[in-house]
């Protein structure tokens, strides 16, 4: 009875990691095509600026694939944790937390135009000192 009990809830839990991949997915494949359909809006217009117009497309297509890879990994992880925890698993999950992290910063830089932790001095703030 436990047995058939346990083989049900890994069931839905692998269910449930493999519909936060296809979200993951569709998020992307949506998100890609809402961009494309957006650029060539801006395209269209007669005044058009391309340099800008690309950037804007190249700024959804990032937004849409972060949201897409939250949940492909956020569904890697729940198969991993719900599944035989074996060192191959981890490392894998590992790795994909890894490329997540390095895409991620990646494309968070894509779209602000600069770098996460980059502040050069030139361009903080003064702090005001209350004495």
């Amino acid at each position: 009875m436990f047995d058939q009990i346990q083989l049900n809830l890994e069931n839905y839990i692998q269910l449930i990691g493999l519909s936060l991949d296809f979200i993951g997915i569709l998020a992307i494949v949506i998100g890609f095509a809402i961009s494309i359909f957006l650029a060539l809006r801006r395209l269209t217009n007669k005044r058009a600026n391309n340099h800008n117009d690309f950037k804007l497309f190249r700024q959804s297509l990032a937004r849409s694939i972060l949201i897409g890879l939250e949940f492909l990994v956020a569904g890697d992880i729940i198969r991993t944790v719900a599944g035989d925890l074996t060192p191959t698993g981890v490392l894998t999950l590992g790795g994909i937390v890894l490329i997540r992290i390095v895409l991620g910063l990646t494309l968070e830089a894509e779209i602000s135009g600069q770098l996460k932790w980059y502040n050069p001095f030139w361009r903080r703030k003064k702090s005001k000192k209350s004495d």
